[in-house]
């Protein structure tokens, strides 16, 4: 734990870091641990696998609030025969490249620092974006000339997008642009390393146990079958007077969903997608015989799968592993307790 000495303890065993504007959150589950922030989650088995992880993403945090604190950087560049090129970069680590014939734009280059996804599998902070070239100014090595100054006033390296988790797609001719250039400089996410290979195979995994999560998070009839089952309370989210979504609620608090996710916080924030443009889901926390008495014929939409979920909860609530996270994020809560009592 001395490696997240410097997090803030938080309710049910939950950690929580804030590093300039932004704010991470770690949390258990009932089978492992979740990591979330700003464009980016983990999860994993055991709280110690998941210190080399968090300290990754807390530097590229950190990284990213020092470069807001920079100036804008500029350059520029005469390409002989009437072209010119200009390049700027933000703090924010945008930049618009572009080049000019007689004032006319025939060359461009935008983009954006890497995604902490795509930095984790690289190695390294790069930038991306999408670049156009008119026909008048193919052919003459700007492609390249583009991403030279993009990489300058950034600090930078450029690689391509639709690689290694960057967004977007690359067209043929801009592939083999970019095989050209690898072939001549290094360019992360190219050739046979190992490394970026394995972490590119860890994320890919990671995002595959994060789509198995989301699936049935928030299942409405999962929450009514363990509520039946076991007799436990629900927390009901209603969409005016619809009732949408829901979970069970154990021993002090604990919500039960099929997610696993322990964090009401990140729950009510995974019901926006209940939500059309303009609703907000609404929650109420109720005895199963109340929801049951407000969802009607609910029982008729059941399958085989939430009934086998309700029993394997039942399972583990009177198992002493229950017990054992009950006792973990118990102790997490009264060390919250005693710490915000020693700040006031």
């Amino acid at each position: 734990m001395m490696n997240f000495a410097h997090w803030q303890q938080e309710a049910h065993g939950a950690m929580s870091l804030q590093i300039g504007e932004d704010e991470l959150r770690l949390t258990p589950m009932l089978s492992g641990w979740q990591l979330h922030g700003p464009k980016f989650s983990w999860v994993s088995d055991h709280l110690d696998e998941m210190v080399g992880i968090c300290e990754f993403y807390e530097g590229y945090l950190k990284r990213q609030a020092e470069r807001r604190n920079g100036k804008t950087a500029t350059y520029e560049e005469d390409l002989r025969n009437g072209f010119l090129l200009t390049a700027s970069a933000s703090p924010s680590g945008r930049f618009e490249v572009r080049i000019r014939l007689d004032g006319a734009i025939v060359g461009q280059y935008d983009g954006f620092l890497n995604s902490a996804r795509a930095t984790f599998v690289l190695g390294q902070d790069t930038i991306q974006g999408a670049e156009l070239l008119e026909p008048v100014a193919r052919r003459r090595g700007f492609g390249d000339k583009m991403r030279d100054a993009a990489e300058r006033v950034t600090g930078l390296t450029a690689v391509p997008h639709g690689r290694n988790f960057t967004p977007g797609t690359l067209s043929s001719d801009a592939a083999k642009s970019w095989d050209r250039r690898a072939a001549r400089r290094e360019v992360p996410g190219y050739g046979d390393d190992l490394a970026t290979k394995m972490r590119f195979r860890m994320v890919d995994l990671c995002l595959a146990r994060r789509r198995r999560m989301e699936q049935k998070s928030l299942d409405l009839l999962h929450a009514l079958a363990l509520g039946e089952k076991t007799g436990c309370a629900l927390m009901v989210g209603f969409v005016g007077e619809r009732p949408v979504c829901g979970w069970g609620i154990a021993k002090n608090g604990l919500p039960i969903d099929p997610s696993g996710v322990l964090d009401q916080s990140h729950l009510r924030e995974g019901s926006s997608i209940f939500c059309q443009r303009g609703e907000a889901v609404r929650f109420k926390q109720m005895t199963f015989r109340k929801a049951d008495a407000i969802v009607k014929n609910w029982r008729e939409s059941v399958k085989r799968i939430h009934w086998e979920y309700a029993d394997d909860m039942a399972s583990l609530i009177a198992s002493p592993r229950f017990e054992r996270i009950l006792e973990v994020t118990g102790r997490q809560d009264q060390l919250a307790r005693s710490e915000s009592m020693l700040r006031r």
